[in-house]
């Protein structure tokens, strides 16, 4: 995704009938762009009005396909399967091998996410999949789901998958999967690799989504980072972090709500409770944005004391 697109969409949205046969995809051109900056119940209320307009049709699938990831950044992971699998059979009857095997990877995702992890089956039907002969974001969005299912028994075959998904993304120039494999990949490095190595990997993600204006994704970057700062011995960071990282109307859930509540109960131990309070409420008089830039500084602080003598 590109910005100028999404906002040219938003623009033609209030000067085109209301019956135009374009407006569904117009509607969910605007919702990616709500998304992209965080407001989900406007990315939700855009988004639901362009599948109402599309009905059953071909014209469904951008409006399905961008509700399944809203329900994914809001925490509603059955709404986000359900809403995958209409995806993935929509794009079957019509021919469409990349919304198929979005729709598929939003499926296990949705899963994965909720605690139910496919393991070895669902890897095996992704497999299945790449036998057809798919775009290269459709093979790259399924590397990554299988990374994302394999990363809990095999990091190492994670990485590579997500490595598999990042060559496939700058293929074309997907930056929205690159951003999301860098991530994946320097979160699981974050959590059982080398954590220098790890404060790099992280400033490139960092950057990559301050340069494609993704405050959603920039948020799941900065929850995952502090994760990384309590692994390098870094309180204050972390603290900082987290009262930025709590607020808005992105929830966490899952696994990454447990690793940051171990994050927070680490360096409150380790700050006390004044110190705590006093750095969450810098990080709270920070937007994401901010934080993302304040990060940045501290991952080059961080990676000057970890570097060997």
């Amino acid at each position: 995704f590109v910005e100028e697109p999404l906002v040219w969409a938003e623009l033609l949205l209030g000067r085109i009938a209301a019956d135009h046969p374009r407006r569904p995809t117009l509607l969910a051109a605007a919702a990616t762009r709500a998304l992209r900056r965080g407001d989900i119940p406007e990315a939700r209320r855009l988004a639901a009005e362009g599948l109402e307009l599309a009905g059953d049709t071909e014209a469904a699938i951008p409006a399905l396909d961008v509700l399944t990831d809203i329900g994914l950044f809001d925490g509603r992971v059955a709404e986000s399967a359900e809403t995958a699998r209409a995806l993935k059979d929509l794009a079957r009857r019509h021919g469409d091998l990349l919304h198929l095997a979005l729709g598929h990877s939003g499926v296990a995702l949705a899963a994965a996410y909720g605690g139910n992890h496919a393991g070895p089956d669902g890897e095996a039907q992704f497999a299945a999949l790449q036998e057809l002969p798919l775009p290269p974001s459709g093979r790259g969005w399924l590397a990554y789901t299988s990374g994302e299912l394999s990363q809990g028994h095999d990091p190492h075959q994670a990485l590579a998958r997500f490595a598999n998904a990042l060559a496939e993304a700058r293929a074309v120039h997907n930056r929205y999967l690159e951003g999301a494999a860098i991530v994946s990949a320097c979160s699981l490095q974050a959590r059982s690799g080398n954590p220098a190595e790890a404060l790099g990997a992280f400033a490139d993600a960092v950057r990559h989504w301050i340069r494609l204006a993704n405050t959603a994704q920039q948020l799941t970057t900065l929850r995952n980072l502090a994760v990384l700062f309590q692994r390098a011995g870094a309180p204050e960071a972390v603290a900082e972090l987290l009262g930025t990282v709590d607020q808005g109307d992105v929830p966490t859930y899952g696994e990454e709500a447990n690793r940051l509540g171990d994050a927070r109960a680490w360096a409150l131990a380790e700050l006390g409770p004044a110190r705590f309070a006093e750095l969450t409420a810098a990080g709270a008089a920070r937007d994401v944005s901010g934080a993302a830039h304040a990060a940045l500084q501290v991952i080059d602080t961080l990676a000057t004391s970890l570097r060997p003598a």
